[in-house]
Formats: C-alpha cells, structure tokens, sequence
C-alpha cells in the first residue's frame, strides 16, 4: 500500500478543528496500488468552464471561429466600413511613390491669378472667352501631346471671344474639354434630357451605344463651334464613397444611349492614340485592362499629394497668370513654353471661388488633381481592384485563429503574454502584408475584417482565460496559500500550471515527516478544549519552521505534519534547508516544552524523519478542498524512517543518501545502523541529524 495524500499510514487518524488564523481541518487519507494518482475532479455547475479549461486547443479554435464570425458579419452588415476606407487611405498614403511626375502638369487658375483678372474682367464666371483662348495658344506653343480643360464653357458661342477660343482649340487639334453628366437635368444652359449633337459629333465623341441600364438625365455641353473644334470631350462628374472621399471614377457614363468617357479616359485616350473599350467588368485602353468595381468605378491609385509645399506636389503646378504673361513676350516664351513638350496640360481652377475642392486620401485637393491622378494611372497602366470577400473571409479567419491558438501554449499568464504579443505581432504581419499587396502588386485587400476579427479573439482569448484559467488559478493560490510560503507562493504565482488537479511531474524532492510523540495519551488528561490549544501551539510552531525555511506544507495528519522540498518551487539546496528546517523544529519544541511545565502540563517530544528521492508531485482536491502532496515510495521510505526516531531514542532520523546529498562538511551525522525496511531488498543506512556546523556552513556560502 501506497501512501495517498502524504498521509502516514497506521498512525491515529482525526479530524480536528484549529483556532482561528490556523491552516484548515486535518485529515487521513490512504491510496491503495488501484487508485489513480490523482482524484477526478466531479461535475457540477461549472461542468461548461473545467471542459473549456480541460480542452483549451478547442477552446482556442472556438474562440477564432466565434471572433471571426462577428467580425465577418459586421463587415457585412456594413459597420466596418468607413474603418475599410480608412485603410485604403492609409494604404494609399504609405505606399505612394511620390516625386515629381514627368507626364502631367498643370496649368492652374489659382488664386493669385483670378485676383489678378477680376480687376479687369470682374468676378470669375464672367470672364470674356478670348482669355482662355489665349491660355491654350500659350500652352499649345509648347507642343504638347494633350491640353485637357476641367472648365465648362456651356452656351454663348456668338461673341467674337468664343469664336477665338474655338479657332484656338481647332488649331492646337489635342484639346479635350469638359461636359457635365448629370442624373437629372442641371438647369444650366445646354442642359437637355438628350444629346442635342449633331450626329456626326455624338459619334466622333462618344464610345458607342451603351448597354441597357441606368443612365444620366441632364448634360452640360461645350457650345456647338467649340464642340466641333475640341479632339474629344469628357464627363468631369466625380463620384464620392460615403464618407465624402474622392477615391475612384466613372470611366464612362450613359447618357442619350450612348457611352461618354470621362475626362481622365478621353485624355489618355487621346494620349496614347487608342481607343477605349468597356465590357465584361474592364476598361481595356491600349492594351491593358483595368477592372471595375460593383458600382462600375476605376479605383485610383495616388502617386503623391496635388497640394501642399511645392517639392512635394506630384504635379507641378503653374499659375495661369504667369503662363499668359509669359506668353506676351514672343521673344522668351518658346523656351519656356517646352516645359510642356510631350505632356499631358491640365487647366484647372483651385481659386476660392471655382469651389471644386475635394476630400482625397491624399488631403483635400482641387478635382482637376483627382483627374491628374485618374489620367496617370491609364497612361502607365497602373490599376488598383479590391479582393473580393471570399478573402476578406478567409483573412478574417486566418488572423482569428492564429490570434486565439496563441493563447494555448503555457501557463495563463504566460498564455496572455504570449498571446497578446503574438496578436500584435500578427496585426503588424496583417497591415504589412496589406500594405505590400497594395503596392506591388495594385491589390486592395480588406484589412478592418481581420484585425476587428483578431481583436475580438484576443478579447475573447483574454475573457476565457480570466474566466477559465484565471478563475482556476485563484482557486488554487487560495488553496496553497495553506501549503506555501508568501515567498515560494510569489515566485510561482505566474506560473501555477503544474498545480492544476489532475496534473502531476516526477522530480526529486526532500520528504519531511513529523510526530508528536505521546500527544494521544496526553490528549486523554487534558480538556478537549486545553488538548486543541496545545495542538494548534505545537503545529503552529512546526509549520513557521517549515515556511521560514523554503518548504511546502503538505498535510497534518492527525498530531503528524508531512512536508516536502524543492516543489512546486525549484530549490537546488533543498536537502540542507530541510536539514536546517528539523534542527530549527527541535528548537522550538524546546521552547513549547518550557512553557507546557511552566503552565503545569505535561510536555511531550517530537521524531522528525528525512529522506530525498523522486516522487511524483501535484494537487489533488476540489475547488472547496485541494491538497498539493507527493507520491511514491520516497514518501513512504521517510515516513518509516520517522518511525525509527523511537527505536532509536533520537530526535531526528535520516537516510544515508539524504546525508550525503545535505553534506557531511555542513552537519554533524551520528551513524545508527543499517535497518531493512519493508518493501526493499536491501538495507537502508539511518543517521542521526545533531547539528549544523556553522563554520563549514559560513566558508560554503563564501
């Protein structure tokens, strides 16, 4: 027979009640060979918590699943979507080459220009024609491939002024101008619920018939001569996403039957000498396919921001003012004028009162930046398309799961620490890859799904844990409170694991048994209430001795105390503690004594038996009971040797390997005699502890 429990078989077993403050009630306990080494812990009402805390790889996968669950159905339900396009911002921001581009400039009527002129001609809007007539000779002057105006110029056409501007464009022949889709009719003049065009116009300008389905209502057109004259003509119209941010473009637009390009695609067309084509989800310009969204829209990727300090514009960006004035000195402008050798001008107007502003990833910005960036992506055949949700799903469960499986290795605290650090480190792998599919490779993929989703897993994660395993370890920091030191319980306390019931390791340790000698007889004279004073005194005094010097207190059994070293704590001279721990135990005994025929009791001696070898170690109990004990043959070999301290007549019995681990040099050992022990084939070497050397001991410890 084993002892179960720590408990010191063949000894008188109680149950006795301390004085308050005491460590609980004592028991006895004996485990046969059939028994398990560790009790089954019973179901009850936190059945649901032990399972979760018992399977916690499932538990880990079930969080994932649940976090990215809710976090798929909030994309879905629309709740992450301003967090998306905040993303997409960011994206754009971080993955924006920047630099000065060499395809488009832009000729801008900014504000020092509209001050400048509206001395002459008045507010902006009532300018006579023959100044932009001026500003496309300028610009045309310098050869460029494509002039694209972002200015109406509806109604009028009789004035001698129009008439110029219309000679002019007709003369630069690589003019595109602007016209105005609208859903409904806009009231301005030209507006009409069909192109009003001559059929030759409509079918040099526009891209066909266009497919059945929704198309505008109302348009805006340049005036008949100037219509004629232009290369092309775009819709300036610029959609927004819903939180008002400008971050893709109708490449074409419905209107009377027929499909008309948008600014940005009639002037790469132009550009690039090739014709568009729409179908099937693309837009396919000179070769390359660009995809579109649901909504039919050309996402935009950003190259760097239109405003702001000048070096770090993507588009340079002249003033209109100093373009015509350059142009009045024949003799300097050609020269000047090659700055737009080649390129794509853009005529715009970021002056207050144009008010064509427009909120961007890259800032607020004049729409003729919008059209810049719109015009750029085609010419070089940058696209940019979004995942669809097949993969925001897929990332969505991906991040969950590894989020949640890292918080099921270790320990709970260990857990948390290395889960919340494996959360981080998997957001900044989710935002960077993000990021390098961005841009390399023009893949916008959903990055608010899989970090909501990996947020709520660490949430989940963190919850469990205090829940399950949190609930679980301040049970049992409660519960070996009893057994424990304050110092040893500090140093396991973010580790308690290996304490759980129903979890036990072999190590080696140093087993202590303790008796009061004659105390049942003495226990008999005196008052049941004198007999438990007398008790609590004794086993009071034992326990402070034991705790002071590093050991774990395993049981009282009855007027017995079984205690052990070196677990859960690891503790390299726990042979010599325990050593130190029995001398210091027989000393205060002495000091019970003095006081037990002081007050006219009858005193009584204590055996103190050691022995070290491997036992298996861990808690056994319920959430009302635990015990942390050991188990094995070394336990049962040292509570024997206990039992000889009577044969004998010494205080203290120890084995010869529990000698020769504690050291010869640091105690003083009486040899008593070889004794076979029951249970073992040889015989087993007993010494007597008398003391510690205190000198061998100090120059140890130097």
């Amino acid at each position: 027979m084993r002892y179960g429990l720590g408990a010191h078989w063949g000894r008188g077993a109680g149950v006795f009640s301390l004085a308050p403050g005491r460590p609980g009630g004592y028991r006895c306990r004996a485990m046969t060979d059939s028994e398990p080494t560790a009790l089954r812990r019973p179901g009850g009402r936190r059945g649901f918590l032990r399972l979760m805390e018992q399977h916690r790889l499932g538990r880990a996968v079930a969080i994932g699943l649940l976090a990215a669950s809710a976090a798929l159905l909030l994309r879905w339900a629309g709740a992450l979507d301003r967090a998306e396009l905040a993303a997409h911002d960011w994206a754009a921001r971080r993955t924006a080459p920047g630099g000065r581009s060499d395809l488009v400039e832009i000729v801008d009527f900014d504000e020092p220009s509209v001050q400048c002129y509206e001395e002459v001609f008045g507010p902006w809007g009532q300018w006579p024609r023959d100044v932009h007539a001026d500003l496309v000779k300028a610009i045309a002057a310098g050869h460029p491939k494509v002039i694209a105006v972002d200015l109406l110029f509806a109604g009028g056409g009789e004035s001698g002024a129009d008439r110029d501007l219309a000679e002019a464009c007709r003369t630069a022949g690589n003019v595109v101008l602007a016209c105005s889709l609208n859903p409904a009719p806009s009231g301005q003049p030209g507006a009409t619920g069909r192109p009003e065009l001559p059929a030759a116009d409509a079918e040099r300008l526009s891209l066909g018939a266009a497919p059945p389905g929704q198309a505008m209502q109302g348009a805006t057109w340049p005036f008949p001569g100037l219509l004629a004259a232009c290369r092309a003509v775009g819709s300036i119209q610029l959609e927004a996403d819903q939180d008002a941010t400008a971050r893709s473009v109708s490449p074409a637009v419905a209107y009377g039957g027929r499909l008309w390009p948008s600014m940005s695609t009639a002037a790469a067309s132009a550009y690039l000498g090739a014709r568009p084509a729409l179908g099937n989800g693309r837009l396919s310009l000179g070769g390359v396919e660009f995809p579109l969204g649901p909504d039919g829209r050309r996402l935009l990727r950003w190259y760097g921001p239109g405003t702001g300090p000048e070096p770090l514009r993507r588009y340079r960006s002249t003033s209109a003012a100093w373009v015509l004035e350059g142009a009045r000195r024949p003799e300097e402008w050609p020269a000047r004028a090659r700055m737009f050798e080649g390129r794509i001008v853009l005529i715009g107007c970021s002056a207050a009162g144009g008010f064509d502003f427009r909120r961007t990833p890259m800032g607020l910005e004049p729409g003729h930046f919008i059209h810049a960036a719109a015009i750029e992506n085609l010419v070089r055949g940058d696209s940019l398309r979004r995942a669809g949700p097949g993969w925001s799903a897929l990332a969505a469960l991906g991040a969950a799961l590894a989020g949640a499986l890292a918080f099921a290795a270790g320990s709970a605290r260990r857990a948390a620490l290395i889960g919340s650090g494996a959360s981080l480190l998997l957001a900044g792998a989710c935002a960077g890859t993000g990021l390098l599919l961005f841009g390399r490779f023009g893949l916008w993929i959903d990055l608010a799904a899989p970090l909501a989703a990996l947020g709520l897993a660490l949430a989940g994660s963190l919850l469990a844990g205090y829940l399950v395993e949190g609930r679980q370890a301040r049970v049992m920091r409660r519960g070996m409170a009893r057994f424990l030191s304050p110092e040893v319980l500090h140093d396991i306390a973010g580790d308690l694991e290996d304490l759980r019931p129903g979890m036990g390791r072999k190590r080696e340790i140093t087993v202590m048994f303790c008796d009061a000698r004659g105390f049942t007889g003495l226990s008999e004279r005196l008052a049941p209430e004198a007999a438990v004073e007398v008790l609590d005194a004794y086993l009071g005094a034992m326990s402070d001795c034991i705790l002071a010097h590093g050991g774990t207190l395993s049981k009282y059994i009855g007027d017995g105390i079984m205690a052990f070293w070196n677990a859960p704590a690891d503790c390299p001279d726990h042979p010599a503690r325990a050593a130190r721990a029995a001398l210091a135990m027989i000393r205060a005994q002495e000091g019970i004594k003095e006081r037990l025929r002081a007050a006219g009791r009858p005193a009584f001696d204590i055996g103190v038996g050691l022995h070290v070898g491997e036992a298996i170690v861990g808690t056994v109990g319920s959430e009302q009971r635990l015990d942390y004990t050991a188990i094995g043959d070394t336990v049962n070999l040292a509570s024997r040797v206990e039992g000889l301290t009577k044969d004998f007549r010494v205080r203290i019995c120890v084995t010869g390997d529990f000698a020769g681990r504690a050291g010869h040099g640091r105690f003083e050992f009486r040899e008593l005699g070889r004794v076979q022990v029951k249970g073992r084939s040889a015989g087993v070497e007993i010494l007597e502890l008398a003391a510690e050397r205190p000198a061998a001991g100090q120059e140890e410890r130097k």
